[in-house]
Formats: C-alpha cells, sequence, structure tokens
C-alpha cells in the first residue's frame, strides 16, 4: 500500500527479463506502470493488469510505458481494445508517458492517438 492509495504489483518473469506491472490508485486516476517486454508471453499479465485498473470505475485511467522495451501486436490490441470498453463505461485511458520504442510502434500503427502528452 502506498501512502496515497492502494498498490498492487504484478511479475511475470520472462526468458530475457521481467515483464512488472504495477497499479496505483489515488482516488481521482488510477496509474498503471509496465516494466519489460510486452509479448506474447507477458501479453496476458499486461491485459489483466489493465483490465483491472479499469474495473476500479476512475475518471481516468494513465499508463505509463516509459520503461517498456517491446511492444508486439497484441499489447496494441490490447491498448486500443481496453480503449473503446473503458470509453463505453466513462473513464478515459491515456499512455501519460512512452519509451521511445513505444512511441514509434504506436505512431507507425496509427495508434498514437492513445499517447496522452
Amino acid at each position: 500500500m502506498s501512502p496515497d492509495g492502494d498498490a498492487r504489483d504484478g511479475t511475470l518473469d520472462g526468458n530475457d527479463a521481467a515483464f512488472v506491472i504495477s497499479i496505483v490508485e489515488d482516488g481521482q486516476h488510477v496509474r498503471v506502470t509496465a516494466r519489460g517486454d510486452v509479448d506474447v508471453e507477458s501479453v496476458k499479465a499486461f491485459h489483466d493488469g489493465l483490465r483491472t485498473a479499469v474495473a476500479g470505475g476512475s475518471a481516468a485511467v494513465r499508463i505509463d510505458l516509459a520503461q517498456v522495451t517491446f511492444l508486439g501486436s497484441e499489447g496494441i490490441r490490447t491498448l486500443v481494445l481496453l480503449h473503446e470498453s473503458a470509453a463505453a463505461q466513462g473513464t478515459r485511458i491515456t499512455v501519460s508517458d512512452a519509451s521511445p520504442i513505444v512511441r514509434r510502434v504506436l505512431t507507425l500503427t496509427e495508434s498514437d492517438w492513445l499517447l496522452g502528452d
């Protein structure tokens, strides 16, 4: 538990690097922070973590991908589908920070509208 609210962490050990996702709620919004590769091995943990963040019913979920070193197609799909389902319940989803590789992938796939800089 953080001083500002509820914190939950999940770690998935991959072959090369660990994927870590954490969720911190402060009443106003939820901040999700991911670290490592979002690939075929970790996408379920990524999806589940983001779903948990949205399920809390906050008005805004900010996703920090500054420490993500790879974002595969299933990770992009997760972000887009989550954005749609969250919008239907009145929750705003934004990628508040993105590593250069994540920014490039989102731009190349025309998903950079997720960036909330």
